[in-house]
């Protein structure tokens, strides 16, 4: 898969992610834009989202940002010796290809530490042109992302985890009213975004919002707040749905079908001690709170369902040639060929398999 690759240029050009500098020169100018409306008076509030896919694999960068990480400097995870099923399934699925040696973890870490390096001198870039512009003042900013970076943590690499390094992002927000250089540790999630940027316009809250305005915590008015997270998983490394739920030092995660898991991320932050054993108390109660946020089981049934339509509908089409698949193994070589396609997703896709999914597809609900 193309997407593993963990590679470094010899060169030294700054803009090594030569699309993202881009889209930041594109992102300035567009502030550049609304600066010269406000000063020919025609002032009005505006919204930009920036969003960078540097960070990301595959793992690249050059030898100027791999130079601002001192190789001294790069971690290795310790190995997760937990055999869940569900995880042994998930890094079979995802396929790492070349191997948890030392040497190859610190590699690949630092290279994506490199990518970061490069992300931030982007967003600095970015903030510099706020202020030069004179928009710090009165603009809010925003920085946070969709998901993190396992980068080999768990024997384990890319997203699609509940796991801290997966699904745990960074959220910073700057800008009138909000306490300067505060730390909060309390749990929030993106789904508070959307109530919080309605407050910040002057906008009432709307009713079909899940989370909760974060303007208080922001501007020092409480330190109380619903401080839990809530996530899931039900996407196709897992052989199951996964739901999790964070509240205070614990993280519960019900997989339906299989057993669950508790983490301590306070005594366990590395998440290699499943304690879940050990406190069924704690894990009544989650997983009480979790349900009452989800039924789990059902949801898995209906994206059986809705995966078995789907397929169904993708299949057909897919055999008279209408999809082209030119992504990750086969971005090279471009295919709308039926198998070609399946075996690009599942190696080694044959006629065997093929039998199994025509039976499965014609079981029953």
């Amino acid at each position: 898969m193309l997407l593993q690759n963990h590679t470094v240029a010899d060169d030294r050009n700054v803009r090594c992610h030569a699309s993202d500098w881009q889209r930041l020169d594109e992102a300035i100018a567009f502030l550049e834009g609304q600066v010269a409306q406000q000063r020919q008076g025609d002032a009005k509030p505006f919204f930009l989202t920036f969003s960078s896919g540097l960070v990301h694999p595959t793992f690249h960068t050059n030898r100027y940002w791999l130079d601002k990480i001192p190789e001294e400097a790069v971690d290795c995870p310790p190995p997760d010796a937990s055999d869940h099923p569900c995880i042994r399934y998930q890094r079979l699925t995802k396929g790492w290809r070349y191997g948890f040696d030392d040497a190859t973890v610190r590699r690949v870490r630092r290279i994506y530490l490199a990518m970061c390096a490069e992300g931030d001198a982007i967003v600095g870039a970015l903030v510099d042109a706020m202020k030069r512009l004179g928009l710090d003042a009165d603009t809010y900013f925003v920085f946070t992302s969709d998901h993190g970076e396992l980068a080999l943590e768990h024997q384990d690499w890319y997203k699609m985890s509940l796991y801290e390094g997966s699904v745990r992002v960074p959220l910073i927000v700057a800008g009138p009213g909000v306490l300067p250089g505060q730390r909060l540790a309390n749990l929030v999630s993106l789904i508070d975004l959307c109530p919080t940027f309605m407050e910040l316009a002057g906008l009432p809250p709307r009713a079909d919002c899940d989370g909760e305005s974060l303007v208080p915590l922001l501007t020092g008015a409480t330190r109380a707040s619903r401080d839990s997270a809530y996530a899931c998983y039900m996407g196709l490394t897992m052989n199951t749905s996964a739901f999790m739920l964070r509240q205070g030092r614990w993280k519960y995660i019900a997989y339906v079908g299989y057993p669950c898991q508790l983490f301590d991320i306070e005594a366990d932050p590395g998440e290699l001690d499943d304690c879940s054993a050990h406190h069924p108390d704690v894990v009544r109660r989650l997983d009480a709170d979790l349900r009452a946020i989800v039924d789990c089981e059902q949801t898995h049934r209906d994206l059986l369902a809705y995966n078995k339509e789907a397929f169904r509908q993708w299949r057909r089409q897919a055999k008279r040639g209408l999809f082209v698949d030119a992504s990750y193994g086969l971005a090279q070589g471009p295919s709308s060929d039926y198998m070609t396609l399946m075996d690009n997703t599942f190696t080694g896709y044959n006629a065997d398999d093929e039998a199994k999914v025509d039976a499965w597809l014609q079981q029953a609900p």
